[in-house]
């Protein structure tokens, strides 16, 4: 069956100074969404989740690689038009993404102009939109900075909502806020994706919220993905360095059967060599061969891939 959301080698480079190579922001990101799937995108802070989520959109333009959707070329800087409105992004700073001379109303009416909808007809959407997320019309006359941080975040998922989308790029959603709004919001999502058909890109540095709502996981490390897993086996059974790592910090609750996990050794502060595993200067596992030669994202338990020499056996760590 043919993947509806594709996306094959894309990199993102950024340019240097005179005499000094490009920085390498994404590089050669695989993966595959299906309609109404939820996939978590996790890392730590600087690993290139949400440049990649800009790639998507366009609001970055990609270096290389293709995005195709439901079958056709939509990548962005390609001189097409086929994913707009179909791809709807939602941003971490939900108040810095808004336009403070603009009411709410007027926020959420705005991306309605697309669809062609007149002026008192944006108006009753962009209610209805409002509805939809939990939050009353009296607030659709109130500037953004005169609403919590929670009703910001609504809004903005409001107004990605208001172009119908098939695709919601969640970034950091529930970043800023405390536990029960965090808990609210990815209720709401859930909520909102049921019986729509509507798939989600989640990106986040909190693998807990992820493995709430997302049913595959996909963990980044300085710009490439070193594996990709279905929530439950990468939670309880990760397969790379960087992934036990990340789930050592957890709560044991949501960490469920992991077991204990090594520390970085010092002494692999030096760095990797050309083309070696970017994550070998901290990996406790890390053996010659990871620092010569970069290991490809590799198929292994069934939908389960890794980028290690040296994957940590099922149950436990340690290769």
């Amino acid at each position: 069956m043919r993947p509806w959301l594709e996306v094959t080698g894309l990199g993102v480079d950024f340019p240097k100074a005179r005499g000094r190579r490009a920085l390498a922001a994404v590089s050669d990101v695989d993966f595959t969404l299906a309609r109404g799937e939820t996939l978590g995108l996790v890392g730590e802070s600087g690993s290139g989740k949400s440049t990649l989520a800009r790639a998507l959109v366009g609001l970055i333009p990609p270096t290389r690689g293709q995005v195709r959707l439901d079958g056709v070329d939509v990548t962005p800087g390609k001189g097409q038009d086929g994913a707009r409105g179909r791809l709807q992004m939602v941003f971490q700073d939900a108040e810095g993404a808004m336009n403070p001379r603009l009411r709410v109303g007027a926020i959420v009416a705005e991306p309605l102009r697309w669809r062609g909808m007149g002026r008192s007809a944006r108006a009753h959407e962009a209610e209805t939109l409002l509805a939809r997320v939990g939050l009353p019309r009296d607030l659709m006359t109130r500037f953004p900075r005169e609403i919590s941080g929670g009703q910001r975040q609504r809004v903005a998922l409001a107004r990605a909502m208001a172009t119908a989308p098939e695709l919601l790029i969640l970034d950091e959603p529930t970043s800023g806020l405390d536990v029960s709004l965090q808990a609210r919001t990815l209720n709401l999502l859930r909520a909102l994706q049921e019986g729509s058909g509507l798939s989600y890109l989640l990106i986040s540095h909190d693998l807990g919220s992820v493995a709430y709502l997302a049913a595959r996981i996909a963990v980044m490390y300085l710009g490439r993905l070193v594996e990709t897993a279905p929530t439950e086996a990468l939670i309880t059974s990760p397969r790379h360095p960087y992934t036990a790592a990340l789930l050592a910090a957890l709560p044991p609750l949501v960490r469920g059967a992991h077991g204990p996990v090594a520390a970085a050794r010092p002494d692999k502060a030096a760095g990797a060599g050309p083309g070696g595993c970017a994550y070998q200067p901290h990996c406790p596992y890390a053996q010659a061969r990871c620092h010569t030669h970069r290991p490809p994202l590799t198929p292994g338990r069934p939908a389960h891939a890794v980028a290690c020499h040296y994957p940590l056996p099922p149950g436990g760590p340690g290769p």
